[in-house]
């Protein structure tokens, strides 16, 4: 480690090899082990060849886009439900959806590390529907049952302005059979509302 600060003049090492001398490296290491492992047998030598076949394939670098499409494929982003209250009596009067990334190994992605990769790419929208309609499908019976229940969700304004916004909008609270004004947009700050008019 290098102190930038209390030592200036020091240079800070970049942590690269000049050239290609990682690669001959990486290389000479490989056929080393594969003598090694022709030494321990045929089967030490096809063990040898599987790990190195699996360390390659594991250290591949992944697609953040791809991987966001893999995840979306697979409904692994789900509605966490923060509720919201009448500050007078205590009520519960409805719940906002917060985004959680649940990743197959059990870790829980918070929403800055996937929602502007989520805009930037255009998956926001597939993603917004996704956890709007899980949200729906679990508040059902208390949203029918209190018709005053309200559900927020974000919305990105170009998603707000989009030509058939209004339209799926309806549909996906259609399908969970309760009233779209027990359902309030909370348009993002993210980027600026470019048509006032039309979203109002």
């Amino acid at each position: 480690h290098v102190d930038a600060i209390n030592e200036p003049q020091r240079p800070i090492p970049s942590g690269r090899m000049p050239g290609h001398w990682g690669l001959y490296i990486a290389i000479l290491w490989t056929l080393l082990s594969l003598l090694l492992a022709w030494q321990l047998g045929v089967a030490g030598f096809l063990a040898a060849v599987f790990g190195l076949l699996l360390a390659s394939y594991l250290s591949r670098p992944v697609d953040p886009v791809a991987e966001l499409d893999r995840a979306l494929a697979a409904n692994e982003f789900k509605p966490y439900l923060q509720p919201t209250f009448r500050l007078k009596t205590g009520d519960i009067v409805g719940c906002e959806i917060l985004a959680r990334w649940e990743k197959p190994d059990g870790r829980l992605i918070p929403p800055m590390s996937f929602i502007p990769l989520a805009e930037s790419s255009g998956r926001v929208e597939k993603l917004t529907w996704q956890l709007l309609s899980a949200a729906l499908r679990e508040l059902q019976p208390e949203m029918k049952q209190d018709k005053l229940f309200k559900l927020s969700v974000n919305i990105t304004p170009r998603h707000l302005l989009g030509d058939r916004f209004i339209d799926d909008l309806r549909k996906t609270v259609a399908s969970s059979s309760v009233s779209t004004r027990q359902v309030v947009l909370e348009v993002t700050e993210r980027e600026e509302l470019a048509d006032l008019t039309t979203a109002t």
